[in-house]
């Protein structure tokens, strides 16, 4: 199997101009041409329910597990245009978009479009210009899937935080970093850093705990 890792524009993907960060978690496109997104989604959430009442693209939605600005939103709309038809010649070339797809922090959004090599090379080909000219072929190569198991034990923004705490040394012998260092580093307060790795550490512990039973 092959990738294709291209980019697009953030606004593609990302719910609202409200939300600040967040992942498409998974997604489906129906023959009535409406499709079926799960998104985790950070920032002003208020807004983003205002704007899914009011959109007319927007035929059902519903946020849960709520935590202030954090949560889930399932999503079923109708995608512009140049989105039909990208997802219309992934199903012609038997192709995957691999998720999460996450965006957010103003940068453009990277996705890898994974599938045989000639199903690559023809779809790309086929894509409309509109959306040959949103996108920019970053890399093609070998796919190597992520590992699954771990990664969804956490959320989004729980992932973030670990990251960030390998970045500055938090997890690093002798630790060189605190929790401080942490909430510096993905811009929370100390106490919402502390949390978040607790917890993270919690999910993974027990999950390596229940393998391990396991064998």
């Amino acid at each position: 199997m092959r990738y294709l890792r291209l980019t697009f524009d953030e606004d593609v993907f990302s719910p609202s101009p409200a939300i600040t960060r967040g992942a498409v978690l998974n997604m489906r496109v129906f023959r009535d041409g409406t499709s079926l997104e799960l998104d985790y989604v950070d920032g002003d959430i208020d807004e983003l329910v205002a704007e899914l009442e009011d959109g007319p693209d927007y035929v059902q939605y519903e946020v849960c597990e709520r935590d202030g600005r954090q949560g889930y939103v399932y999503i079923r709309g109708r995608p512009d245009e140049h989105l039909c038809r990208l997802y219309e010649l992934l199903g012609t070339h038997s192709l995957l978009i691999d998720l999460p797809i996450r965006f957010g922090g103003g940068s453009d959004v990277t996705v890898r479009i994974v599938g045989y090599e000639r199903g690559l090379s023809d779809a790309y080909q086929a894509f409309p210009e509109e959306i040959r000219a949103q996108t920019t072929i970053e890399q093609v190569g070998t796919y190597i899937p992520d590992a699954p198991e771990m990664q969804t034990l956490l959320t989004p923004r729980q992932r973030e935080v670990i990251e960030a705490a390998v970045a500055v040394g938090y997890y690093a012998t002798p630790r060189t970093a605190t929790a401080i260092d942490v909430a510096e580093r993905v811009g929370c307060a100390r106490s919402t850093a502390s949390e978040h790795l607790r917890n993270s550490e919690a999910r993974l512990m027990t999950a390596v705990s229940a393998s391990s039973q396991a064998e």
